[in-house]
């Protein structure tokens, strides 16, 4: 079956824009920046202040997926903490309805293969970048729960061995 994206998310947003006087080298507040979406995963290597987090009404949550917008196009990764979090601009969040685990690791997956055809809708501009809307109206194939179950096991152990 083939869904849009949009219509699979709970929530959809950008992040916003974080203040010098907002950034902390150490902080309980994890904030995503372009560079710490990895083609691996998420990086933690930035952090905000705890007025930035409570300001925010953009705040990440558990099985949140990410993809990067500006910069290198198309990086995803999946929040697998319950930490106090955000993202800067540049970053978008798929929080999905159902399932939210299994379709944020699916996903990541799937929008990972998908890359090349992100990279050829990008602006011309100075900094790359793909427009958010064009993300929420992309059109996925989206098998039932134990299909994607079976599909994303096959893929991880695959991750898995190619590692060593």
């Amino acid at each position: 079956m083939k869904k849009k994206l949009s219509d699979l998310c709970d929530v959809i947003f950008t992040g916003s824009s974080i203040k010098k006087e907002d950034m902390r080298d150490d902080s309980d507040v994890i904030l995503y920046k372009v560079a710490d979406v990895t083609d691996d995963d998420l990086d933690e290597m930035h952090y905000a202040s705890l007025d930035a987090y409570e300001r925010s009404n953009n705040k990440l949550q558990q099985y949140d997926l990410l993809i990067t917008v500006t910069g290198a196009i198309g990086r995803t990764g999946v929040v697998r903490h319950n930490n106090k979090a955000l993202i800067s601009s540049g970053v978008m969040c798929l929080r999905f309805k159902d399932n939210q685990q299994i379709q944020a690791e699916y996903f990541k997956r799937y929008l990972n293969k998908i890359k090349d055809q992100l990279e050829s809708v990008k602006s011309d501009s100075v900094v790359p970048r793909v427009s958010p809307t064009y993300i929420k109206n992309l059109v996925v194939d989206v098998p039932d729960v134990r299909k994607m179950k079976e599909i994303l096991i096959k893929l991880m152990l695959l991750e898995y061995y190619l590692k060593f």
